[in-house]
């Protein structure tokens, strides 16, 4: 879209993707989306994150299991990268109590359609992706593997392991404090809850190469 004279991108783009929706509908029956993107926002990784889900079959399930994990561990924000590209799988937060989020159901403004008005940089996915993959190669260079990162900041800790073989988890963790007002030590709690999860995880990504 980026050749597109800015003030026509959004009619050209309903045009082309109106005759393409057209053909597919009329002569293969199945229906396709769109993706009207820039090298400039965070518009390019989120379709490819978006087609990425689209192949993965049980995506539902890994939801679900999300959810049900942040219900556990009440985390700032839980992500799935997928491990080759750190494209997004799925995310889920405090408030999506209900359902996982995709791609798909991350808005423009980059707020998952469950947050709350509590702004969130709409990039910082993307941001993730590129830190990591630097990281990896920076890593590769000292001829061994990147595996898990901990990270401990002033008000979060953050997270970042392998869950499967094809998927990373991230968890940013507000710290908590005790009675006394000091911070409670989450680290082991937190190791040993993605470990549980993983059998959870691996279940089904077992389930989806078998099938």
């Amino acid at each position: 879209m980026d050749l597109i004279q800015f003030n026509r991108r959004k009619e050209l783009f309903d045009m082309m993707f109106g005759k393409l929706q057209e053909i597919a509908t009329n002569e293969y029956n199945f229906q396709i989306r769109g993706f009207a993107t820039s090298i400039w926002d965070e518009s390019l990784y989120k379709a490819w994150s978006s087609i990425v889900c689209s192949l993965i079959p049980n995506i539902s399930l890994y939801e679900k299991h999300l959810v049900q994990f942040n219900q556990i561990l009440n985390a700032k924000e839980i992500v799935l990268f997928e491990k080759t590209t750190f494209l997004v799988i799925s995310a889920a937060n405090q408030t999506s109590s209900s359902s996982g989020l995709t791609p798909a159901q991350i808005n423009k403004n980059g707020k998952s359609l469950a947050q709350p008005t509590r702004e969130l940089d709409p990039k910082r996915f993307e941001k993730i992706s590129n830190i990591i993959k630097t990281f990896k190669q920076s890593v590769s260079k000292l001829r061994t593997s990147f595996s898990n990162l901990i990270l401990e900041g002033g008000n979060v800790s953050i997270y970042l392991e392998a869950l499967t073989n094809n998927i990373y988890i991230m968890i940013i963790l507000d710290h908590r404090t005790d009675n006394s007002g000091y911070r409670v030590d989450d680290q082991n709690l937190v190791l040993e809850n993605i470990k549980k999860a993983r059998e959870w995880f691996e279940k089904i990504e077992s389930s989806r190469t078998t099938s």
